[in-house]
C-alpha cells in the first residue's frame, strides 16, 4: 500500500500543473523490483503487471533510469545504449523490457474505471510511449495497444483475441520494425491494407507500403504518439499515429504534419470503446518506457523544463511570468 501511495504522489508531482485534470495514465516504471510481473500502482492503472518473456522465466525486467540493461546486439558483444533517458521528453523512474536473454515479450495491466469512462463518443484520447528496439537481427518494434484483452504469450503481436488500437509492430512480417496505426476488432487484425486472413504475419500481400509507416532503427528511442477520435463521423473511430525522435519538435502541429491515419482506409474501426480497459504490449526484444494517456497532445508529451519547475514548486511563478 505504501509503495502505491508513493508512486501516485510521484506521478502527481511531475504532471504539468495546467494538465493535472486531464492526464489519465502515467506509467514511468518507477519500480525497485528487477521484475515487472506483480508491480503496480502507477497513475490511472489498476491491478498489477503480468509479463512473460520466452527464454526467461522471470518475465520482463525493470531497469533503473540511467543504468544499462545488459542486453547486447546480435553480435553478442555490443551493448545497447538506451538507459531510459530521452532528450526532449520528461522521464523518470526506469524502463521495462527484456533482460539479457528474454525474447517474444508480452505484458499487460488494467486501466482504472475513470480512464475507460473517458473514452466517450465525440471526444479524443491521446496515448504515448517510448519504444526502443534492442536487437538488430529480424528486429521489431513493440505493438503497444489500448485493448480489451492481453496478447497470448509468445504471439509476437499477431493474435490479439479481443479488440483495440495499436501502433504497429505486428503483421505483416515486413512491417514488424515499423510504427503505424492498426486495430483489432474481435480478434481480426486490420491495417491500411485490410483484414489479414488468419492474422498471419507471413502473408506478404498485406505489407503496408514504406510511405505509410515510420521506419525505425535499432537502439534508437522513438517517442510514439497515438490519437484516437471516438466515433469521429458519428460511426467510425479514427486512429492516427506519429513517431518522433529525440530532439525533434513535440507539438500537435508537428503531429498533424507527419501522422498516419485510418481516416481514408477502406475498412474503418468501429470498436466499443467502453470495453477498452487494458494496456497490452507484445513483440520481440525491445524496451518500453513512459506510457501516458491524456485528453490533449500536451498531456502525453511533457517536456523537461516545465516539469522541473513543477517539481520544484515553481509552477505558479512560471504562470505569473508568462502573464507579465
Amino acid at each position: 500500500m505504501k509503495k502505491k501511495i508513493v508512486l501516485l504522489l510521484l506521478a502527481a508531482i511531475v504532471l504539468p500543473v495546467s494538465a493535472m485534470a486531464t492526464v489519465l495514465v502515467y506509467e514511468p516504471f518507477a519500480y525497485t523490483s528487477p521484475t515487472l510481473t506483480g508491480q503496480g500502482g502507477a497513475w490511472g492503472t489498476t491491478g498489477t503487471w503480468t509479463s512473460a518473456a520466452v527464454n526467461d522465466s522471470s518475465g520482463w525486467q525493470v531497469h533503473l533510469e540511467g543504468t544499462a540493461s545488459g542486453a547486447l546486439l546480435s553480435d553478442g558483444v555490443t551493448p545497447i545504449a538506451y538507459n531510459g533517458a530521452v532528450d526532449g521528453l520528461w522521464t523518470m523512474g526506469g524502463y521495462a523490457g527484456h533482460g539479457a536473454d528474454g525474447y517474444k515479450l508480452n505484458a499487460d495491466i488494467g486501466l482504472a474505471q475513470n480512464v475507460t469512462d473517458s473514452f466517450k463518443s465525440g471526444t479524443t484520447t491521446w496515448i504515448s510511449h517510448v519504444s526502443v528496439s534492442s536487437f538488430n537481427k529480424n528486429y521489431e518494434m513493440p505493438n503497444v495497444m489500448l485493448a480489451t484483452d492481453p496478447f497470448p504469450t509468445g504471439s509476437r503481436g499477431e493474435n490479439n483475441p479481443g479488440s483495440g488500437f495499436g501502433t504497429g509492430g505486428g503483421p505483416n512480417r515486413y512491417n514488424r520494425p515499423n510504427i503505424y496505426p492498426m486495430f483489432y476488432n474481435e480478434g481480426q487484425y486490420t491495417n491500411m491494407m485490410g483484414e489479414i486472413p488468419g492474422n498471419s504475419y507471413t502473408n506478404d500481400a498485406y505489407r503496408v507500403p514504406d510511405t505509410d509507416v515510420f521506419s525505425t532503427t535499432t537502439d534508437v528511442a522513438n517517442i510514439v504518439v497515438m490519437k484516437i477520435e471516438w466515433d469521429a463521423d458519428g460511426i467510425y473511430d479514427i486512429v492516427s499515429v506519429a513517431s518522433f525522435l529525440e530532439g525533434e519538435e513535440l507539438s500537435e502541429a508537428a503531429f498533424n504534419a507527419i501522422s498516419l491515419s485510418s481516416a481514408d482506409w477502406a475498412i474503418k474501426p468501429d470498436i466499443d470503446q467502453s470495453q477498452l480497459d487494458t494496456i497490452t504490449i507484445a513483440g520481440i526484444k525491445y524496451f518500453v518506457d513512459e506510457i501516458r494517456i491524456g485528453t490533449n497532445f500536451g498531456d502525453v508529451t511533457p517536456t523537461p523544463e516545465p516539469m522541473t519547475l513543477a517539481l520544484l514548486g515553481l509552477g505558479g511563478l512560471l504562470i505569473r511570468r508568462k502573464r507579465a
